[in-house]
């Protein structure tokens, strides 16, 4: 291998280095894709969890006891795509630069001069800092201090700079609780799915500061927390079921195996009512 393969290959492992993260207790991974949407993943354990590779999409943790105000979710969100059109723009093109067109012309001998390649990805790092220093200004006036750490990040590695517009996404949102998140970000399925798995969370076992405090969001948005922690319907001769992750089981009686202490509940039998529209919201959750 060549010396500049040596070099794409430390590249690209720094590149997949940063976009691990460790998952400590209490977060929730908030990830969309161009073109597939955006998911809150509702994993439990600690652990390390492999981010966004590309710009086109964004990947952070939220808090579960994070600020639960869709409105300011909208607003911030509106904010930050507005001021982050150009920046986006060339991320984009850097790393289509970086891991796409430069490897594409080693790999399979373009007759390309070196000079020209290193002088356009040097115009977009230049573009890619300059964006970057006019929206987090325009988004964060107050904050010159981590104006010029992002600055000086993105000067240092090309990687941060590829994510540049992820990051400023990132500490806009990332204080929020994933519930709002959702409401806002999200589609109505994957927001019903995720207001169903935080709701019985927080009653089973109940906690009443979490229960209250969700309750009432869900409330505020036109939802029925009663609906969403109802019983499924039965389906493949199952009897039972876990009412905190909802898995169904055809024991008579029992302890799920995946939520530790916790009793399994009857099913009920009729297909209609509340339990046919939490058996629903629970059919989408599993999709995610």
């Amino acid at each position: 291998m060549s010396t500049w393969g040596w070099i794409y290959l430390l590249l690209l492992g720094i590149h997949v280095g940063m976009c691990l993260a460790w998952k400590p207790s209490g977060t929730v991974l908030y990830r969309s894709h161009v073109g597939e949407g955006c998911g809150i993943a509702m994993l439990e354990r600690r652990g390390l969890l492999l981010l966004n590779l590309t710009p086109f999409g964004a990947s952070f943790l939220c808090l579960l006891d994070g600020h639960l105000k869709a409105g300011e979710v909208r607003r911030l969100h509106q904010a930050v795509l507005g001021h982050t059109r150009m920046l986006r723009a060339a991320c984009a093109t850097l790393f289509t630069q970086l891991f796409l067109l430069v490897p594409l012309v080693f790999l399979l001998k373009i007759p390309a001069p070196l000079p020209w390649l290193v002088l356009a990805g040097l115009a977009n790092l230049v573009l890619v800092w300059v964006s970057l220093w006019r929206a987090h200004r325009r988004l964060h006036p107050d904050r010159k201090a981590e104006r010029l750490t992002l600055l000086f990040f993105s000067v240092v590695s090309p990687v941060d700079a590829v994510h540049a517009g992820d990051a400023l996404l990132r500490k806009a949102l990332e204080g929020f609780h994933p519930l709002a998140l959702a409401r806002v970000l999200c589609t109505e399925q994957a927001y019903l799915a995720c207001a169903q798995r935080q709701l019985r969370q927080a009653r089973f076992p109940f906690s009443e500061e979490d229960w209250i405090r969700l309750s009432r969001f869900v409330r505020e948005e036109g939802g029925d927390p009663e609906v969403l922690t109802g019983p499924p319907q039965s389906r493949g001769g199952t009897r039972t079921f876990c009412p905190r992750c909802a898995q169904q089981y055809v024991l008579e009686t029992g302890v799920c195996a995946d939520c530790r202490g916790i009793s399994l509940v009857k099913l009920i039998s009729s297909p209609d009512g509340a339990g046919h529209a939490a058996s629903r919201t629970a059919d989408k959750g599993r999709d995610l």
